[in-house]
Formats: structure tokens, sequence, C-alpha cells
């Protein structure tokens, strides 16, 4: 018999969601799984579709936009270079008209630099995410052997006279130097926070392994309700989950889902309950006996045997 067709025999398959009380955030980093199942939910109009829906779709949108920024402004800057150079005619190349002059450093700015980010990306990918000087003078040194015979056939295009007297030995110093001084500061300035910028959506977005206290039972806890345990109830064979979001039937012991939970913030209040601090919300007393009241309207007993803990813990005053 399924976990499910003992839920639909014991509950008639229902998941009461409690909407009482304040909602605080999850506790530590839920599971990349878990925001992609309450997204779903909230996608197809489910019970969490009203939840923080706005917040999300201005944190995406922020996103997008910082991803797109860097490769905007860079491009903004290449094509600043490219205007200043055809403007002025650098290193001789005044003499050409301005056609010629846009040809030839059109040539050499967008070729060079398309080179320059391949290898940059190619390097960054091979030594490491936390290396960019090194994939940059990589590149650098590397990008400056074609595009040395770049610069030279871009001569004897334009220029014969002068490339009549230059060698690649001669020429490539030169190429070397420039790109050193010039493009690789630049183009290591807007690589670097895109690199950044994709590495901390990685981060962002990739699975949090559960902490020692979480890892246990937690992880027995349905997606759906989140990481915010409140109590837990002993139900015949199974243990009802309450956290934030709502509750749950879980087949698991309830003594051994106690062990499990050692090391969390909580207490056995009855031999039935098992109360988190976070879930407490106040304090009844009605007929000589003690009762918890939760964040989510819930009322948890605690029994003599366990009321000294509860004092000691400080939850009664």
């Amino acid at each position: 018999m399924s976990l499910q067709y003992r839920r639909s025999a014991v509950e008639g398959n229902r998941t009461r969601k409690s909407g009482q009380g304040p909602t605080l955030g999850w506790i530590g980093a839920a599971p990349a799984l878990d925001r992609a199942r309450e997204n779903t939910m909230r996608i197809r109009g489910g019970p969490l579709a009203s939840d923080g829906v706005s917040g999300e779709r201005s944190a995406d949108r922020a996103g997008a936009l910082a991803r797109l920024r860097a490769p905007a402004m860079e491009t903004g800057m290449v094509l600043a270079v490219f205007g200043l150079a055809v403007m002025i005619g650098p290193f001789g190349t005044f003499g050409l008209t301005v056609a010629e002059r846009a040809q030839y450093w059109g040539i050499i700015i967008g070729v060079n630099w398309a080179q320059l980010r391949f290898l940059q990306i190619l390097l960054f990918r091979l030594a490491g995410h936390d290396r960019f000087w090194l994939a940059t003078l990589g590149s650098t040194l590397t990008a400056s052997f074609p595009a040395t015979l770049e610069v030279l056939w871009l001569e004897r295009t334009f220029r014969p006279e002068i490339a009549a007297e230059l060698t690649y030995l001669e020429l490539y110093p030169q190429v070397l130097a420039l790109t050193l001084a010039i493009m690789a500061p630049v183009s290591w300035f807007f690589f670097s926070r895109a690199m950044a910028a994709e590495l901390d959506e990685i981060e962002a977005n990739a699975p949090q392994m559960p902490s020692a206290a979480e890892s246990a039972f937690h992880r027995r806890i349905p997606l759906a309700l989140g990481r915010e345990l409140h109590a837990l109830q002993a139900e015949d064979h199974y243990v009802r989950v309450y956290t934030s979001k709502g509750d749950d039937l879980v087949l698991h012991r309830f003594s051994d889902a106690v062990e499990e939970l050692a090391g969390h913030d909580g207490l056995r209040v009855h031999r039935s309950w098992w109360v988190a601090r976070e879930g407490v919300a106040g304090v009844e007393r009605r007929d000589r006996k003690v009762w918890l009241r939760l964040k989510n309207g819930q009322e948890a007993p605690v029994s003599r045997t366990y009321l000294g803990d509860v004092r000691d813990a400080g939850w009664l005053s």
C-alpha cells in the first residue's frame, strides 16, 4: 500500500493550510527543488500562488537587468574606442581616409576583441572561477599571435609601403604591448563582472546541502511545507508535521522523529507532541493544564512529565 493511499485512508488525503499567525522565513537554505516546486505551484494557481509573487518577479527582473548590464556596457566601450580611433587616427593611420580608418580599426578592434573574449572564457573554464587575471593575461598573450598576422595583413592592404619594412617578430611585441595596455584591462573589467554575476546566479540556484541539524528529519518533510518546523504530533504510525506553510502526515515513528531532531531547538512536551521554540506563539493555562499555542493557531498540551523541561527552557515566562 503506497504512502499516498495510506494518507487518504487516514485523513481523506487532506493537507490543511493554517493561514494563521505570522509567517517567518525558512530556517537555513532550502534546496533548490523546494523553490522550483513552489514556483510551479504559484504559476498553476496553487495554495502558494499569492505568497511573495511580486517579490520574486522583482528579483527576477533585477537579475535579468544585471545580466544584461555588463555586456551592454562592454559593447558601448568597444564602440567608443572604435569611434575614437577612427576620429584621431593613431599610429600613423590619420593619413587614411575616414572610410579606410573605419575599416582598418573596425577589423583590428572588433576581431581582436572577439578573439580575446573567446580565449578568456576558455581559459577561465580551465584555470578556475577565481582566476580572472590569469585568464586575462593568458588570453592576451595568446590572442596577440593571430592579432599580429591581422595587423600585417591590414598594413599590406591599406599601407603597403610601411608593411614592406615590417616583420612578424618586430610587430608582435608592439601588438602585445598595445593589447596589454588598453584592451586587456578593459576586457578584464567587464569580463570579471560578467563572470561574477554568472557565478552568483549559479550559487544562488544551486541545491544547498542541509545542515547537520536538519539532515535527519527535515528531508522527510514534504517539499511544499518548507523548512520552518513548528511542531510534530504522533498519529498512529504517522507523524503530523506542522510548519509555517501548513501540515501533512509523514510515515515515521514519533520517537524516531524526536531523536532525529535532537540538534533542533525544540522540546518534547507530551508523549505525542514535540514543539519547536520558533513555533510557539504563547502559553495558555486552563483547568490546571498548560497548553502551548502555536503560530498556526494549533494548541499542544504540556504534560506534567515534561512540564519541568518546558519551564527550564523559559517557555512559560
